[in-house]
Order: structure tokens, then sequence, then C-alpha cells
């Protein structure tokens, strides 16, 4: 009987010993676990501005020329978009600031979320739905009523940042951009001129 006793302890210490080996769910966690790291890559940018509707956006660098576009509620405005790696999401923040670049000031600044899609032809990078041009930033610049800064044909620092709405990663990318009025119609030149210079004053503008 002693003899079967002991066997019975045995079996019964092995069996435990089985019992505290994890379960299959707990892979499932890891491998969950690792999705969410993916997530949370760091994100790199790439400013951009939006030409017009369903065009490629034009990928900005220092020096570049950023058009100062007419707004339907009246002004002048710059669409600026970005480029995201390791977003991996379809709805995301962006903000843009026109900042002076001597101090770092804020002149000009808009936000708004958007939705965004994949980059045709590149692995893991993402842009705003470039089909309607409500899904990039408007920064408002004119009409300019600072007295000294003139907005057009000036340098001035432009700050891109994309905010990753699942954790409220950002990144932010700066580049040096000259904000510029490029009409054709000559009436629109003389107005975004007028509007964009230093010390706008209501009704001077054609």
């Amino acid at each position: 009987m002693n003899y079967l006793a002991a066997a019975c302890v045995l079996m019964c210490a092995a069996l435990q010993g089985c019992g505290s080996d994890p379960p299959v769910d707990g892979a499932n966690d890891a491998g969950a676990t690792d999705t969410g790291d993916a997530k949370r890559l760091p994100m790199r940018l790439r400013a951009a501005a939006f030409v017009d509707e369903g065009l490629p956006l034009v990928l900005l660098g220092d020096g570049d020329v950023l058009d100062l576009s007419a707004a339907i509620q009246g002004g002048h405005v710059m669409y600026v978009a970005a480029q995201v790696e390791n977003l991996q999401s379809s709805t995301a923040e962006i903000q843009a600031e026109l900042r002076v670049p001597e101090t770092g000031a804020i002149f000009a600044r808009e936000a708004r979320t958007v939705a965004m899609r994949p980059v045709d032809g590149e692995t893991n990078w993402w842009q705003p739905d470039i089909r309607s041009r409500s899904q990039v930033a408007h920064v408002p610049a004119c009409p300019n009523y600072d007295k000294e800064l003139s907005i057009r044909d000036e340098t001035w620092q432009l700050d891109v940042t994309v905010v990753r709405l699942e954790d409220n990663a950002e990144a932010t990318t700066s580049v040096q951009v000259v904000p510029t009025c490029r009409f054709s119609d000559a009436t629109l030149q003389a107005r975004c001129e007028c509007e964009c210079a230093t010390d706008y004053g209501l009704g001077e503008c054609p």
C-alpha cells in the first residue's frame, strides 16, 4: 500500500507540473503585443504641398516655393500635407504652423483630422486622401495685418506634425519655404500680392 501511495503522489506531482505550462492563448497574447509594438514604430515625415484634387503631392525641401491659394471663404491659404512612414492608420491629425524663422514665433496655424491612404508604390508610407482638398491643412496666411512681416516672397519656417490617433504618437518635420503668388489671372495675382504684403487694410485690395 505504501508503494501505491507513493506512486499516486508522484503521478499527481507530474500532472501539476504539466498544468503549470503556459496555455496556448498566451502565445496569441504575445502575438497581439507584437502587433501593438509594430503600430508604435517611430514615424517619419516628408512635408508636402497639395496642388489640386487628384494630383500628386509635391514634396517640399528647404528654399522651395509654396503657393498661396485663394480660399473659398476669402483670403489666401497654403495647402499643406505630409507623407508619413509607419502610420498604419486610415485617419490622423495633421498640424501645420508657419513660423518666423528668426524667433520661432507662430504666425499662422491650422490643424484637422484627415483620411489617410497608402502611398502608391511605397511600402508602409501613407498620405492624406488627395481626392479632396478638405483632407489637407489650410494654413491661413493672408490677409496679412502685420506691419513689418510680408508673407509673400519671403522665407518662412513651416512645421508639419502628424499625430497617430491610436496612441497619440506624433512626428514633426520642418522646412524653409517661400510663400508665393502664382496666378495666371492678372486680377487674382494683384489681389494675392496686395493681401499678402505687409499691413493689409480692409477694402484696399482689388
